[in-house]
């Protein structure tokens, strides 16, 4: 099986696109391409991310340029993001921001049965409490979206 099964990098212009699990074209079997993989990819710091996994845990560290993070069943974890604007979505993984103590940014979570912990100031919060609005005790500052159906989101 593993010989069907490439790692597949390509760039255009500024962007990279890593494909970890990309069959060869001749493979039949095309719903076995699955394998396990892990990546540690470095890039600038005020690079711009469009990470989209399956079944992975997603870790970005001191990463300044916008996020736009999504895995299905995997956890997020975002450390030292330093202004960077935020959009992240797991299905059923947590998400957790190692932002500071001074941290600034609007927050906007929203969950299916998931909670939420940090420092947020509420400005406005659904009955069940899936939809959560607010800003972080540092103030205004970028905008962080984050969507769960049943993770939870912790900033601290």
């Amino acid at each position: 099986r593993l010989d069907h099964i490439k790692l597949d990098i390509e760039t255009s212009g500024a962007s990279v696109t890593v494909n970890a699990n990309k069959p060869d074209s001749s493979w039949t079997e095309k719903n076995n391409n699955v394998v396990e993989t892990a990546m540690d990819i470095e890039v600038p710091a005020n690079a711009r991310l469009n990470v989209d996994a399956f079944s992975s845990n997603v870790i970005i560290e001191r990463v300044t340029g916008d996020q736009h993070l999504k895995t299905f069943s995997g956890e997020i974890t975002v450390r030292d993001p330093h202004g960077a604007a935020i959009d992240a979505e797991t299905f059923s993984g947590d998400i957790r921001v190692d932002a500071g103590a001074n941290a600034k940014g609007s927050v906007s979570f929203h969950s299916f049965s998931g909670s939420f912990e940090g420092p947020l100031n509420v400005t406005s919060m659904s009955k069940r409490k899936r939809d959560i609005e607010g800003s972080l005790t540092g103030g205004a500052g970028p905008r962080l979206n984050f969507k769960t159906f049943s993770g939870d989101l912790t900033i601290r």
